[in-house]
């Protein structure tokens, strides 16, 4: 479990402020559609977003728990 609050930590701290941001609203529950109007950037923004990173963080969050 160790390696991977490591892992999961270094991925995260590579994260933008807004990419973060992002990825605790995900975690809240949030749309994409709601993350957009938060942040005031456009769904596709958040989809790129997540593409490159956040979704990464969120999946491996959900599927390891929470510590």
């Amino acid at each position: 479990m160790n390696a991977f609050l490591l892992a999961r930590d270094a991925l995260v701290a590579r994260l933008s402020d807004r990419q973060q941001r992002m990825l605790l609203l995900s975690f809240q529950g949030r749309s994409q559609r709601e993350i957009a109007a938060t942040e005031k950037i456009s769904q596709s923004a958040v989809s790129q977003a997540f593409a490159k990173g956040v979704r990464a963080a969120h999946d491996a969050q959900l599927t390891f728990g929470k510590a």
